[in-house]
């Protein structure tokens, strides 16, 4: 039997007119050994601030990568990877600090320029810009207070910025940043009211700023029939995907859309990756533990929701975190990543060549979720707490090579 799996989120879904944004959390997977039914990893039950607690990461160049997280001291930190000098030694940046339990993330706006979120002790959200040679201060935006525990998610392009929260009244709240108007201030996005431990996730479809799509989960009561005709009408509480749509151009947001329909595991949010071809690929687990997937396009909007793997039955309760390995304009392989009940971290490939299955990421003995990053065409990183040492650690592939070793970046 194969381990049970638990998935980070990769993001989207809802079933009712004012659905709360979603996103889907990148995931461990187990090795072959200790996979699920099926060859589908078992998902291995995660607290709350475990899986708000990350080490993320961005590239802001071919195969360069700067990898952040929040220690036990809850300073923020990071560590940088430049090809043919590794990893750079760890630092504090610009003296921040972050509420226990929570994640920092990141946007890369060009090679030379980062911008960088995190909720502070007292709940509000606080960010950083590095400007290629040294980290500004950091300031607070604005008075809004987040849900404990939450962390925020940011997307961005040369020019802009959007980020997203759950705040402490459960309202998914939007501030946009643009280089004409700076800061819009948050805004609340009315019609859902978020689950508990969940965040929202957005992505820019077609990989440029045309528009955003945000994701989020709320629980709500509604009634369905189970079992043979005439079945029973059973009233049970179910997490609800729902998704909304901005538009610069008018400035407006579509409203709550509950299309595609899906229920998501407790505390979990689907998690969106894009490809600039103007597809959106979704990951998340559902009620009954699987780990799902969904893909969008202009042309064809949004399909079904197929298991990673077929017959897998892995404990509910997990989240899966996913990235894109672009390989040339009009092609792309989806890769989502999981912890599993043994400890380990489990990778999925999706590409046109169809699913290779969950295998396991080689003396990965993790604790917690695990973040994947794509820094070019050939390569995949993976970061994730180490179970054996504490420390913040990543592991690297490419086709050829497959994976590296794990290596300590926080020391």
């Amino acid at each position: 039997m194969l381990p049970t799996v638990r998935c980070v989120k990769t993001n989207l879904v809802a079933a009712r007119a004012g659905l709360a944004i979603l996103l889907v959390l990148a995931a461990a997977i187990p090795m072959l050994g200790d996979m699920g039914v099926g060859g589908h990893p078992k998902q291995a039950a995660a607290s709350a601030a475990d899986r708000s607690r990350q080490v993320t990461a961005v590239s802001r160049a071919t195969n360069t990568l700067d990898a952040f997280w929040v220690d036990a001291e809850r300073r923020i930190m990071t560590a940088g990877y430049v090809p043919g000098s590794g990893w750079r030694a760890p630092a504090q940046i610009a003296g921040g600090m972050a509420l226990s339990g929570t994640s920092v993330n990141a946007v890369a706006r060009g090679a030379s320029r980062l911008d960088i979120f995190s909720v502070a002790a007292t709940r509000h959200v606080q960010t950083a810009f590095w400007n290629g040679s040294s980290w500004s201060g950091w300031f607070q935006l604005g008075s809004l207070r987040v849900m404990n525990p939450s962390s925020v998610h940011a997307i961005g392009g040369p020019d802009n910025l959007d980020i997203f929260a759950v705040g402490e009244d459960l309202v998914i709240y939007h501030n946009r940043w643009t280089s004409a108007t700076e800061w819009s201030g948050w805004r609340a996005l009315p019609g859902l009211t978020a689950a508990a431990g969940t965040m929202a996730y957005a992505v820019y479809p077609n990989g440029a700023v045309a528009k955003v799509h945000v994701f989020a989960v709320e629980t709500v009561t509604i009634a369905r029939v189970i079992g043979p005709p005439p079945g029973r009408l059973v009233k049970a509480s179910w997490n609800l995907v729902g998704r909304n749509v901005f538009d610069p151009a008018t400035g407006g947001w579509a409203g709550w859309d509950t299309s595609p329909l899906m229920t998501v595991a407790p505390r979990t949010t689907p998690y969106p990756i894009s490809h600039r071809n103007g597809s959106v690929m979704l990951y998340g687990t559902d009620e009954n533990g699987k780990t799902i997937h969904n893909g969008w396009s202009t042309r064809a909007g949004w399909g079904g929701w197929p298991e990673l793997l077929s017959n897998g039955v892995p404990l509910s309760g997990a989240t899966v975190l996913a990235a894109v390995r672009v390989k040339n304009p009009t092609a792309a392989e989806y890769a989502a990543v999981c912890q599993g009940t043994d400890g380990r971290a489990y990778i999925h490939h999706l590409g046109e060549s169809g699913s290779a299955g969950w295998e396991q990421i080689p003396n990965s003995q993790i604790a917690g979720d695990v973040f994947l990053v794509s820094a070019g065409p050939d390569r995949y990183n993976a970061f994730a707490w180490s179970a054996i040492t504490g420390g913040a650690q990543s592991a690297g592939w490419t086709p050829t090579g497959g994976w590296t070793g794990w290596t300590r970046i926080d020391d």
